[in-house]
């Protein structure tokens, strides 16, 4: 946003926190690694002991990510 707009950083920080806030619901690194496969950059699994994302918690995390770009389920 440009040095004083205020209301395009607010508007760009309500998708940023939702993410966020997101992310440190779940599993921090399945998230992170889930987010960035569903993007189209894919890093590959977590290791243990750390799982993957449930079904429900990637269905909530596509749903965040669709306002920073299209999302593949």
């Amino acid at each position: 946003s440009v040095k004083g707009d205020l209301v395009t950083a607010r508007e760009q920080w309500r998708d940023l926190w939702a993410l966020s806030s997101y992310l440190e619901s779940i599993p921090y690194v399945a998230g992170v690694k889930a987010a960035l496969a569903i993007l189209g950059h894919p890093v590959g699994p977590t290791r243990a002991p750390v799982q993957p994302l449930s079904a429900a918690q990637r269905a909530g995390l596509v749903a965040v990510l669709e306002p920073f770009a299209p999302v593949a389920a």
